[in-house]
């Protein structure tokens, strides 16, 4: 029930103007319930990566790309907030 990282890979987002970016990132996560993680979703690691790649696109696609340059704490509070509302019925907390 520790903290794990998982490493999101390399992936296109393209922004608001239509300019495609490659992003990557690092997630801190951690199980909150053993039995929610294992019996709500197949495989939670493997899930909360695939939400944090198209949550990370749906943030770069939703602004201009100064934005993006610029606002990199609002990126992730909308990636945090998404995340936290989706894993909760995993037993997963992303931090």
């Amino acid at each position: 029930m520790k903290e794990q990282s998982l490493e999101i890979s390399s992936q296109s987002a393209i922004t608001k103007d239509n300019i495609t970016l490659e992003i990557d990132g690092i997630l801190f996560m951690k199980v909150t319930d053993a039995a929610a993680a294992t019996n709500n979703v197949t495989n939670y690691k493997m899930s909360v990566t695939q939400l944090a790649m198209t949550t990370m696109r749906n943030a770069i696609g939703a602004m201009e790309l100064d934005e993006c340059f610029q606002n990199r704490d609002a990126i992730n509070a909308k990636i945090l907030m998404a995340m936290t509302e989706a894993t909760g019925p995993w037993g997963v907390q992303v931090t």
